[in-house]
C-alpha cells in the first residue's frame, strides 16, 4: 500500500505548516478570534478572503498573509487631526463666544422689549 499524504521536500516545506487558521491569524494579529470572524464578515479590507476551508473554519495560506500587519489599521480610535492657528480662530469658538457670524457682536438678539411696541414678528 503506497502513502498519499503530503510530503515535505526541500522545495516544498510541509503543506501543513504553511496553512494559518483563523484562530493563528488573530492571535498574529494581537486580537480576538471573533473580532476577526467580525472583519471578515464585514468585508474589511486589509483582511484578505480565506483561501479554504477546513472543518468548516476559514484557512490562509503563508504567502497569502504576508504584510497583514502593515495593511492593518491600528486599533482604537483614530487620532484628532490638530488644528492650524487659522481654524483655531473661528468657528465654534467664535459662535459660543458671541463674535461670530451667528452671534454678531453689538447685535442685538434678544427677545423685543413690550416698550418698543413691536411683537415677536414685527406687530404693533
Amino acid at each position: 500500500m503506497t502513502e498519499t499524504s503530503p510530503r515535505a521536500t526541500p522545495e516544498c516545506p510541509d503543506p501543513l505548516t504553511q496553512i494559518v487558521t483563523l484562530p493563528e491569524l488573530a492571535t498574529r494579529l494581537g486580537i480576538s478570534a471573533s473580532t476577526l470572524r467580525g472583519h471578515l464578515h464585514a468585508g474589511t479590507s486589509w483582511v484578505p478572503r480565506p483561501d479554504g476551508r477546513i472543518n468548516g473554519g476559514a484557512v490562509w495560506r503563508r504567502a497569502s498573509l504576508e504584510g497583514i500587519e502593515a495593511r492593518r489599521r491600528a486599533p482604537g480610535r483614530p487620532a484628532r487631526t490638530t488644528k492650524t492657528e487659522a481654524d483655531r480662530t473661528t468657528g465654534d469658538r467664535e459662535a459660543r463666544a458671541g463674535t461670530g457670524p451667528v452671534g454678531q457682536a453689538g447685535a442685538d438678539h434678544s427677545a423685543p422689549s413690550a416698550a418698543s411696541g413691536a411683537g415677536w414678528w414685527g406687530e404693533d
